[in-house]
């Protein structure tokens, strides 16, 4: 049950992260999804989380 509980933590730390992004940034549209989209490539192609990513890289 832990994990579940981690994995639900992380996706409303990355959503939160990324929809602070799209408000800061004026993202409209498409152009919040295509963030979150680049953010997991990114997580899956590097060392770095998506998560992370949402934080360090868009925030």
């Amino acid at each position: 049950m832990r994990c579940v509980a981690a994995a639900v933590k992380i996706a409303s730390d990355f959503d939160s992260g990324m929809s602070k992004e799209a408000a800061v940034s004026g993202a409209t549209g498409t152009e919040p999804d295509k963030l979150r989209e680049k953010a997991r490539e990114m997580g899956a192609k590097t060392k770095f989380s998506a998560s992370g990513l949402g934080k360090g890289v868009f925030a």
